[in-house]
């Protein structure tokens, strides 16, 4: 069964037990592909049970930030913003992570404010979750402090400065992600109607 533009599959109709398969002309591409999204009855059904938004509890913050390890580091550098992924780990009301010397380390140094968000999916890719910790950092110095695991870096290289967050604000929101057509502009109206 193939997908017809901004509709389901052509063919029978699904049935209660079959997955649907939506195509979305909407982004323009040169090759002429389109988005399609494959959901189940479960899943549709899942995402129509559940709130459209809600803010998350501190402790719902952190068992989120707990089901990931990758999140974004947005430091201030001479007035300028910059984001840095890394891999952390929420220990004892905080967040930690390694870094070595370099421009993300310079900004920490500074000991200016910080924040650090990490997101993610439930398994249907129904539901969106994101978390921000905003807070200070501080070098973990005493041997004692580290935690016991130490998140591992992806890249290369001497990470041995090991960094505590320490939040002062922590939010966050879940939220059901909205079917392609409520966010996407129609091809005529994005591209001004060619």
């Amino acid at each position: 069964m193939f997908g017809t533009p901004g509709g389901t599959t052509s063919g029978e109709p699904p049935s209660s037990s079959r997955n649907v398969l939506t195509c979305h002309p909407y982004f323009p591409s040169p090759l002429g592909l389109r988005l399609c999204i494959v959901t189940s009855p479960e899943a549709e059904s899942s995402a129509a049970s559940s709130p459209p938004r809600n803010e998350l509890s501190a402790h719902d913050c952190w068992k989120y930030l707990q089901t990931s390890s990758v999140g974004r580091l947005a430091v201030v550098i001479g007035g300028s913003p910059e984001i840095f992924p890394v891999n952390y780990l929420p220990d004892e009301g905080s967040a930690v992570f390694r870094t070595g010397p370099g421009t993300k380390l310079d900004a920490i140094v500074a000991g200016g404010p910080l924040a650090l968000e990490a997101d993610g999916l439930n398994t249907s890719g129904t539901i969106a979750w994101s978390v921000v910790l905003k807070g200070f950092p501080e070098e973990v110095q005493d041997v004692d402090d580290l935690p016991q695991q130490i998140p591992s870096p992806w890249e290369e290289g001497a990470k041995e400065h090991v960094i505590r967050i320490v939040p002062t604000e922590l939010s966050g929101r879940r939220f059901v992600i909205a079917r392609p057509e409520h966010w996407w502009l129609p091809r005529d109206r994005a591209t001004g109607g060619t």
